[in-house]
């Protein structure tokens, strides 16, 4: 599909995401007689608006893209409000909010002259944001990857994601080998040391698969999913709180009250509301 193919779907499906998004709150503000309904009817459209059709103006940006994932966004908050309106206009907000940060970040992106300069400032910022729950964290779950400033939380790692895929990306790209493996090593034992080895599975397998996609050695990639697997092995055996989590896997019911409650609960919805649900 050429782009300017791209840009027409885009258009069409923005467009049929907005009237199905006003016609859906308009039909359950009416049925609820919620003014919060007719707010939200006006509010997640304009932000589809906003960012299907406006942004691809300013920036060169893939339109059918931002239309799909605005879509995903705004059904979202459409199922939420049909089953609690508070939820959903806390998550309307927060849509907005994540809606002009994405803005933020593609005009950041593209005002950067010299990522050889800013690389070095985000290695060392990703490596203090992951260390902070060594020293401000709270265990949850087994997990220590909570940072608490006052009554603020929030999860470093999350955020650090997003500098490991563009440190990698650089070095990688200039076929730099040590730097990024130092780097990416040096981040998965601050997250073993917070005992997060989901997180720590997610940032090994971004880095192998970005290696692979720029050198394209299957056999060291083959060779690193081993690793991967023989080290997802060690860390069930180690870890306590792991051991629990695949138990309640195994038998949620078991542990109904803790480990397994979510598990037992998507299964209830699926036995009560098939494949379909029960509709909004």
């Amino acid at each position: 599909m050429s782009r300017k193919e791209r840009k027409s779907a885009g258009d069409r499906l923005s467009s049929l995401v907005m009237f199905f998004y006003l016609l859906a709150f308009l039909l359950l503000a009416a049925r609820d007689g919620d003014t919060l309904g007719y707010i939200l009817s006006v509010a997640v459209p304009a932000a589809i608006f906003l960012g299907s059709h406006l942004l691809p103006h300013i920036f060169p940006v893939d339109q059918l893209l931002l239309s799909l994932t605005n879509f995903l966004c705004a059904l979202g908050i459409l199922i939420l409000y049909s089953a609690s309106p508070d939820l959903a206009l806390r998550q309307a907000v927060a849509y907005g909010i994540g809606l002009f940060a994405m803005i933020f970040c593609v005009y950041l992106i593209r005002s950067v002259s010299s990522w050889k300069r800013l690389v070095p400032v985000l290695i060392l910022l990703s490596l203090g944001l992951l260390a902070l729950p060594l020293f401000l964290g709270r265990e949850i779950n087994g997990a220590m990857n909570w940072a608490s400033l006052g009554s603020f939380s929030f999860q470093p790692s999350e955020l650090v994601k997003l500098f490991l895929v563009i440190v990698l990306a650089f070095f990688m790209s200039r076929r730099q080998f040590l730097p990024w493996l130092i780097f990416t090593a040096a981040c998965l034992a601050l997250l073993m040391l917070q005992r997060d080895l989901g997180t720590a599975l997610i940032y090994y397998l971004t880095a192998l698969l970005l290696f692979w996609a720029s050198s394209g050695n299957i056999p060291i990639t083959f060779l690193g999913l081993a690793g991967g697997c023989a080290t997802a092995v060690l860390g069930y055996r180690s870890f306590p709180h792991v051991r629990r989590r695949v138990t309640a896997w195994l038998n949620p019911w078991q542990h109904y009250e803790n480990e397994g409650y979510q598990i037992v609960q998507g299964l209830m919805a699926i036995a009560s509301g098939g494949l379909f649900g029960t509709g909004l």
